[in-house]
């Protein structure tokens, strides 16, 4: 098997992955607080793909809503370029709903931007449904779709 926990000495393998998701002008900045948080804080939990280095990372964050009982959100799933579509995203959330299903989780969610087609179409191949669309009314004006999918 090739997914495990994340260790505080992936932070720079995750990082690299983390920026190429990034479309701030600071990406290593924010990439470098990001990872720091998600493997530091005990809200999150994150698994790696590890084949001759890190190729990919998920990240799962627990009650992510309030009010909101046995369930948790997927907010990264990052693969290197070169590495996608060949399974290690699916490989990784297949551990990652493993792992929530053994946390008592009963439903995980994710939130894709609408216009990513690729990540939108990834999630279905996943069996995640649709369950909202979030309208941003800010600058950038993009929205994203929230999918969920019932795990036990």
């Amino acid at each position: 098997m090739n997914v495990r926990l994340a260790y505080q000495e992936d932070d720079i393998g995750i990082t690299n992955i983390l920026m190429n998701m990034i479309s701030e002008s600071e990406a290593k900045e924010v990439a470098q607080k990001v990872v720091r948080e998600i493997l530091t804080l005990p809200r999150y939990i994150s698994l790696v793909y590890v084949n001759k280095g890190i190729q990919g990372f998920g990240t799962l964050q627990f009650e992510p809503y309030e009010g909101a009982n046995g369930v948790a959100e997927i907010v990264w799933l990052g693969v290197h370029r070169q590495e996608r579509r060949q399974g290690i995203g699916a490989s990784l959330v297949k551990e990652i709903e493993q792992l929530a299903i053994n946390k008592g989780i009963r439903k995980v969610y994710i939130k894709t931007n609408s216009e990513n087609i690729a990540s939108n179409c990834f999630w279905i191949t996943q069996r995640y449904k649709f369950e909202a669309r979030m309208l941003d009314f800010g600058s950038v004006g993009v929205d994203y779709y929230m999918l969920g999918k019932e795990i036990v």
